[in-house]
């Protein structure tokens, strides 16, 4: 385990303080429960999909990876339509 200090707004700390007094435990232990559920778990990361696309463009001959990315990376559907130019939020999915 590491020490390490930090600087919190009053609130933030008034929070930390209200919450942790709550659960009986200390400002230091929640913070490391509250660390915990946001920090993806090593396995989640390592299976995350992002790794493996290399291995997926080159093995299902994608050739516009940087159009559709989430298509390939996420394994999302297409959208629907086909509109040229059309901005990222304008898409819909199905």
């Amino acid at each position: 385990m590491k020490r390490t200090q930090i600087y919190l707004e009053e609130n933030q700390y008034n929070f930390l303080v209200r919450e942790s007094e709550k659960k009986g435990i200390g400002i230091a232990e929640y913070i490391r429960e509250l660390i915990d559920e946001v920090m993806p778990k090593q396995e989640e990361w390592e299976n995350h999909p992002f790794w493996n696309i290399g291995e997926d463009k080159f093995s299902t001959g994608e050739r516009r990876g940087s159009v559709a990315h989430d298509r390939i990376i996420y394994k999302v559907k297409k959208p629907i339509g086909k509109r040229r130019n059309a901005r990222p939020s304008s898409l819909h999915f199905r």
